[in-house]
């Protein structure tokens, strides 16, 4: 379950592709959850060109070597592309969205590359990666008052959708940072994985942290656990979705 929870961790990039009509920069840096050790500072970066919305990732370490970079591209409120590239590792994946029809492909150096796909539930939320901020904030007025949202994640680990649910974390939430907590909707999956927590900025609703299990592994191929901090001020844009 670790991978599917991991791969959802919400990322913008910057932006290398020409004719960007808008662009919004945030920086995140990341710190190991236990230990508090600095892992990487992940620049996001926001782009709107053609009626699309681009995200482009990098995830610098402390000594400059770049460890990823992630693509993420959105039409008509949907991803309809993401992919996520770790170079050290020589490890890409990626999903596709045709229509209902969702494609996945993982390829690495240490096997073949695996291909699937599974169809989008009917009358329900099919989220893609960093779609799950942009649902986030549309479901920000119920998730205030209390109500639990339940979704389908898409995961390049399975090659298929799994069940998700996201409800306030009244506990941590306060007067200037509203904070959510995402975990599987089975509830006897649910005892056995640690939730993922996810704060927003209430009044700009730009992303504050998140902590949880980060989409980027280490050497030995286990995912990090992680603590990402985002400083206020950086950008607006996600508010400005949020009223769409």
């Amino acid at each position: 379950m670790k991978p599917i929870i991991s791969s959802f961790l919400t990322a913008f990039a910057l932006l290398t592709q020409a004719g960007a009509i808008q662009a919004d920069q945030l920086v995140g840096d990341a710190t190991d959850l236990n230990s508090g050790e600095p892992l990487y500072t992940e620049v996001h970066t926001f782009s709107e060109r053609d009626g699309q919305r681009v995200m482009q990732s990098q995830y610098i370490a402390p000594d400059q070597t770049q460890l990823a970079e992630r693509q993420v591209i959105y039409f008509d409120k949907q991803v309809i592309s993401y992919q996520l590239n770790l170079m050290a590792l020589e490890y890409r994946e990626q999903i596709r969205r045709f229509n209902n029809l969702l494609s996945f492909e993982i390829d690495s150096a240490e096997q073949e590359i695996k291909r699937g796909s599974v169809e989008a539930k009917a009358n329900s939320d099919t989220i893609i990666d960093a779609g799950f901020n942009d649902y986030l904030l549309e479901q920000w007025d119920v998730l205030l008052q209390g109500e639990t949202k339940r979704f389908y994640f898409a995961s390049t680990a399975r090659m298929d959708l799994v069940k998700l649910q996201v409800s306030m974390d009244s506990k941590l939430s306060n007067e200037t940072t509203a904070v959510f907590s995402m975990t599987a909707a089975n509830p006897v999956v649910r005892l056995l994985i640690k939730p993922v927590k996810v704060g927003f900025y209430r009044d700009t609703k730009q992303l504050a942290y998140y902590q949880g299990v980060s989409n980027l592994k280490g050497q030995d191929g286990k995912a990090y656990r992680v603590e990402i901090s985002f400083e206020n001020g950086q950008m607006d844009y996600l508010g400005q979705l949020a009223q769409q």
